[in-house]
């Protein structure tokens, strides 16, 4: 079953208002004069029941896509309460959650079993914000749910008679100023005051069309709950001024009219309703049709950008029942569709690998006398003598540094370390200024000497100091250092003497030195 949407109930589209012996459905369309038009004005008996009267209207095209659902006034309660206190800009789900409790002592039923939307209601600066609450029980909205999802109808929301009456009243509106609106009905009067398309108040008068026509004595209690009701609206709605009360004509309206203006201080007028809505051919005979059916266009017609009442409740529709034996017919077959599945596969698998063997076969063969051809080419070919006898060289020259190297360490007790880790720290740790001219080893006692020489004695300590931190003289000591200038030799002198004046002297003074390390023990 197609499942109901959700759509906006801004734009145009298909009401549909129930009535105890009937179906009311009007559509709208976009008119020649650019004005909204009602393309539809409908009744169909309700036969069968609703669910089959829904069926036959969608199989007929009457109910083609989005459709709106009016409820009836007793299906519902219109509150108004004062606004939760919510962030700016909150979710309507959540104002609607707060409203919900806000009512639950307003409400005639259980607010926890029902529908509830809300909207805001403009407050003059300085006083408590207020909003327009509606209530309408689950057991109230559950079977008109249900009906349209039985009948495929896509159902887009479901709103009540004062917002379709504020639909239509608005496109009569001045900017920032209130309108009145009275319809006379068969089934009674309503009367909606709204200004920039919200609507701020309403009220019910038990007082029908045919009322009217039948008693004029009737006009004086209509007067009166219009006195109270404008009344009321001034008083709580100060800062809003009330321009006009249009009056939707009935039978005798101008008699009607006429008392009303003559006892009302606001501006009386009838409205004309073909100034601001095509209604075609369809309402144009009868005054009574058209209020009868105004309820349904405001429906139809949508609220524009203002604020809406929905009571659609998608958690009330019919949860479909899933073990069927269609359902377990169609299951039945998937499985077995299922099993087959991977038979099938595993078939076309193997054809498809004989099929790419047999074109891989001659590639192989092509490729097994290519290498036979390479072996034969291959024993073909005899070794080079100079690069065989290069090849020996340089084994036996690796055949000796091995050697070499397998004798020093023979000749090194293990405990004091490699020759190599020695060089590498003494190159890594000798500073600029100091150089090294000879080192030897004691292979039995671990003692190691190293002589060199130096322009500044005073890096002889610091040269010593830096060789502690190396790993590989780590745990060792430095002692014996001897330290000789090298131009207070016996020979320095005569160097001097036999060097001329003119002559540049020779290389910069410098000293030697020699330097004796142990293992452990000993003076530093």
């Amino acid at each position: 079953m197609k499942p109901l949407s959700r759509s906006s109930l801004s734009s145009p589209a298909t009401a549909i208002r129930l009535n105890p012996d009937r179906v009311d459905v009007v559509s709208m369309g976009g008119g020649r004069s650019g004005l909204p038009a009602v393309s539809r004005v409908e009744s169909f008996p309700l036969q069968d029941g609703l669910v089959n009267t829904l069926t036959r209207l969608r199989r007929g095209g009457r109910l083609r896509g989005p459709c709106r659902l009016l409820l009836a006034p007793g299906d519902y309660q219109l509150l108004t309460a004062d606004a939760p206190a919510l962030p700016a800009g909150a979710p309507q789900a959540e104002l609607r959650e707060a409203v919900r409790w806000k009512i639950k002592d307003m409400a005639g039923f259980p607010v926890a079993a029902a529908g509830i939307d809300a909207q805001p209601i403009p407050a003059q600066p300085g006083r408590q914000a207020q909003v327009l609450a509606v209530a309408a029980a689950h057991a109230a909205l559950r079977p008109l749910i249900e009906a349209c999802q039985s009948a495929r109808v896509d159902l887009a929301g479901i709103t009540i008679p004062e917002i379709a009456q504020r639909n239509v009243a608005r496109l009569f509106e001045t900017p920032d100023r209130a309108l009145a609106l009275l319809v006379c009905g068969q089934g009674g009067s309503l009367l909606t005051l709204s200004c920039n398309g919200a609507l701020y108040s309403s009220r019910n008068l038990e007082v029908s069309a045919a009322d009217l026509a039948r008693d004029k004595s009737l006009y004086e209690r209509v007067l009166l709950d219009l006195q109270r009701s404008l009344d009321n609206f001034e008083r709580n709605f100060s800062y809003l001024s009330l321009q006009r009360l249009l009056v939707l004509p009935v039978p005798g309206a101008d008699d009607f009219i006429k008392h009303l203006a003559g006892n009302l201080y606001q501006p009386v007028e009838a409205l004309n309703i073909r100034t601001a809505l095509d209604v075609g051919p369809f309402l144009t005979a009868s005054p009574a049709a058209l209020a009868d059916a105004l309820p349904a266009i405001g429906a139809a017609l949508g609220s524009g950008p203002a604020p809406d009442i929905d009571l659609f409740d998608p958690a009330l529709q019919r949860t479909r029942d899933v073990w069927t034996f269609r359902n377990l017919g169609l299951g039945l077959a998937a499985a077995l569709a299922l099993c087959a599945l991977p038979a099938g596969w595993a078939q076309w698998q193997q054809a498809e690998a004989a099929r790419q063997l047999r074109e891989i076969e001659p590639q192989l063969q092509a490729a097994r006398d290519e290498v036979k051809q390479l072996g034969a080419k291959v024993a073909g070919y005899k070794p080079d003598a100079a690069l065989q006898r290069e090849l020996e060289t340089t084994e036996q020259r690796l055949q000796a540094n091995a050697e070499v190297l397998a004798f020093l360490r023979k000749s090194q007790a293990p405990q004091y370390g490699e020759p190599g880790d020695w060089l590498r720290g003494l190159a890594r740790r000798i500073p600029d200024g100091l150089w090294l001219t000879g080192f030897s080893f004691n292979a039995e006692s671990g003692a190691l000497e190293l002589r060199g020489r130096t322009l500044d004695p005073r890096l002889i300590p610091e040269y010593v100091r830096r060789l502690k931190d190396e790993p590989a003289f780590q745990g060792r000591t430095f002692a014996a250092l001897d330290i000789v200038d090298a131009e207070a030799g016996p020979d320095a002198a005569a160097r001097r003497a036999n060097t001329p004046a003119t002559q540049p002297q020779g290389p910069r003074r410098y000293f030697e030195f020699g330097l004796t390390s142990s293992p452990g023990g000993g003076r530093q």
